[in-house]
Order: C-alpha cells, then sequence, then structure tokens
C-alpha cells in the first residue's frame, strides 16, 4: 500500500491558526474530524492533537481508514484497458466509462464501473474506498471521477455540489442548430407517468450552457459543447429535447438512429482547482469512434 499519510505543505496551513481551522477549511465532516483525533489519525510533529491545538509543525494526516482494504477479485472479470485511468493522486482517481456501462450495480448489471475500480485498486495493490463523486448514464462514455479517501471525499462532496468541478460534455444532435452560445435556463422534474424527466417549473433548478462547435453542411446533426451549472438527472438529454434538438440516438427523449447505436454523448472535459495541490486540474477524454465519425477531419483529435 502507498503511503497513507499526508503531510500539508507550510504555505497550506499558514492561513490556519489551530486544528480546528484546518478541519473547518478541509475536513467538513464532524465524524471524521472526531475519529482523526481519537485514532490518532492526524499528527504534528508525532504528536497526538486536540481540536484547539496551535498549527505550529508538521502536519500529518491518514487519508485511508482502516475500513478501506483490498479485496481479492474474481479472474473472471475483465482487465483494465490502457486508456482506462485518466488522472491519478494520493486523492483522487479518473477514469474512463465506456458507453453500455453502469457507475453502481442496479442489482441486474454482470460489472459496473465501481467493479472496474475495485479490480484496478487490487491490482495496483492500493486499500482505498470505491466513491465516485459523479456518475454517468449508461449510454454515456467519458470521465468519471473518484475520491480515493473516504475522510476526504465530503470535502471533495461539497465541491461537487458548489460546481466547483466543472464537467463538459460533447453532444450530437439532431437538425441544424444554429445559434453560436447559449443557456437553457429551465427546471427539471419527474415524469409521474414514465421514466423520463421533464420541463417543469415545479421542478428542481438546472442550467446548461451550449456552444454550437459544427454543424453538418446538409443539416443532419451538430456538434455541441455543453457545461453544466447543476447536475439534474437528464438534464442535457431533457434541454435538447426542449429545444427541439434531442441528442442523436436517443431513444427516450429522441429516437433511435442508424449512424450511432447509442445516445451521442461523451463527458470529455472536467476540471478544477486542486485544494491539496493547490493547483488547476484539467482532465481530457478522447472521443470514442462512435462520436468521433461526425467530426470533420480538421477537429478530429488523435487518440
Amino acid at each position: 500500500m502507498k503511503n497513507k499519510y499526508y503531510y500539508p505543505s507550510e504555505e497550506l496551513l499558514a492561513a490556519f491558526s489551530t486544528i480546528q481551522d484546518f478541519f473547518d477549511a478541509y475536513i467538513p465532516s464532524k465524524k471524521y474530524q472526531h475519529l482523526l483525533i481519537q485514532n490518532k489519525w492526524i499528527l504534528l510533529d508525532g504528536k497526538p492533537v486536540n481540536r484547539r491545538t496551535p498549527l505550529k509543525g508538521r502536519l500529518s494526516l491518514r487519508l485511508y481508514a482502516d475500513s478501506a482494504v483490498i479485496k481479492p477479485l474474481s479472474h473472471t472479470e475483465p482487465l483494465i484497458q490502457d486508456d482506462f485511468v485518466l488522472y491519478e493522486d494520493a486523492f483522487l482517481l479518473a477514469v474512463y466509462k465506456q458507453s453500455e456501462l453502469l457507475v453502481h450495480d442496479d442489482g441486474n448489471a454482470a460489472i459496473t464501473l465501481c467493479d472496474l475500480v475495485a479490480r484496478y485498486f487490487y491490482d495496483t495493490g492500493q486499500a482505498c474506498a470505491i466513491h465516485p463523486l459523479h456518475r454517468l448514464d449508461y449510454d454515456t462514455s467519458g470521465i468519471v471521477l473518484f475520491c480515493k479517501s473516504e475522510i476526504l471525499q465530503p470535502l471533495f462532496d461539497q465541491m461537487m455540489t458548489a460546481k466547483a468541478i466543472k464537467r463538459e460534455y460533447l453532444a450530437v444532435v439532431e437538425g441544424y442548430w444554429k445559434c453560436r452560445s447559449f443557456i437553457v435556463e429551465k427546471a427539471i422534474a419527474k415524469d409521474r407517468h414514465s421514466k423520463k424527466r421533464r420541463v417543469s417549473k415545479q421542478g428542481q433548478y438546472a442550467k446548461t450552457t451550449f456552444t454550437t462547435l459544427y454543424c453538418d453542411p446538409n443539416k443532419q446533426y451538430s456538434i455541441m459543447r455543453c457545461q453544466l451549472a447543476s447536475g439534474r438527472t437528464h438534464q442535457i438529454r431533457v434541454h435538447c429535447a426542449d429545444q427541439r434538438h434531442a441528442l442523436l440516438g436517443d431513444p427516450l427523449y429522441g429516437k433511435a438512429s442508424k449512424r450511432i447505436a447509442r445516445t451521442a454523448l461523451h463527458a470529455d472535459r472536467l476540471s478544477f482547482y486542486h485544494p491539496f495541490l493547490q493547483k488547476q486540474i484539467v482532465i481530457h477524454a478522447a472521443l470514442p469512434d462512435d462520436l468521433a465519425q461526425f467530426l470533420p477531419k480538421e477537429m478530429r483529435r488523435p487518440r
């Protein structure tokens, strides 16, 4: 197992006077604050601390709780692909989710993205928690971010809720969407009569920024960049359908397509300011072939 402890830099700690000040900024969970002190998982110059201890010295913080263990997995599980890991540090893991794969088990899935992450941790000898910070629909490909430390997960959950972790998608939609850049700001609610969501004033706030990247000369489809300012279920799919430009191949909000066998949506970019490394992180996921076919040659990136 890699080092279980994290040693914050002097620059990071300079803003705090006491252990509690550090907790307030980086360990929002009262439960984990208590466990860190009680189990002596947070030390100052190798000595136990309390909440009022002045922050003068070298701080060490345990990242991985005892509940995170390496579990042997079945040999029948598929091997991890070379492009599976998109980004990794001591705190986070970003992986590539293929289409037609669930993030969590719904009781029927033979294998899920969480299973693949468990296999990766096992193969690399890491006793880490498996906590996806968000999810993607079954059909959607692209980046999914996991927190490796259950102690730090509440902080990254807060960042996700506050949209400090920005997620962007590429989508192929039906028809010619000529507007270059615009915002759809319409609340989304459950449809009581189906599995669909719908635009409704009684729903939850939802905002998506769209930018048109390319329009097919024959006006059959358009390629859009989509940036979420909220994270509602099916948000991009609902907002596109509301604008009468459903995602290509979307059987729920549009119709099946002969050109693609799934909903044409890919989470290709994720960015955030890393609170521990104190630098901007930008993660990219290459466009899969079934979506890359819609791009003109000058827009295609080598895989």
